[in-house]
């Protein structure tokens, strides 16, 4: 499923649980749920809003990682990244977690074992950063993904 086509077909205002559910049913791409699942937002009242957001959380701008040498500072850049941790996908973490130190140039500067540690203390933290399910999901919303989708903004 094409972000744009989609953005396009939804009526205001959505959860972005709603949002999330379009995409699983539509079968996109990972990368494209990963980063709506990091949406700041619980709902949205606008596709601006929603643009605006997308927009802040597509940018891991490849200065920022830079200079980056150590544990603390890598998973400083991923968390301010990661958007609303308690709903990054695990799969949208890791995913982050190998942009960061792509960017900061950690296996040239310090070797092929050295990312692959902070590679792996990196993903390990994630759980760190997480609540209990009860806090991260929406209970009373349908199970089913089909029947909480967002309406579309076509008759």
């Amino acid at each position: 499923m094409n972000r744009d086509s989609y953005l396009a077909s939804i009526r205001f205002p959505v959860t972005r649980e709603q949002l999330v559910n379009g995409l699983l049913v539509g079968k996109t791409d990972r990368g494209t749920l990963a980063l709506f699942e990091r949406l700041p937002r619980r709902s949205y009242e606008s596709s601006a809003q929603l643009e605006a957001d997308i927009a802040e959380l597509s940018r891991l701008d490849a200065g920022e990682a830079e200079g980056a040498s150590s544990f603390a500072a890598l998973l400083d850049v991923v968390v301010r990244n990661a958007g609303d941790v308690d709903h990054v996908t695990k799969d949208g973490w890791n995913a982050l977690v190998d942009a960061v130190i792509e960017g900061a140039g950690v296996e040239d500067a310090g070797g092929e074992r050295l990312a692959e540690d902070f590679r792996e203390r990196l993903r390990a933290a994630y759980v760190d950063f997480r609540h209990p399910m009860s806090e991260t999901f929406d209970y009373s919303a349908p199970r089913d993904p089909e029947l909480d989708r967002p309406e579309s903004a076509t008759p």
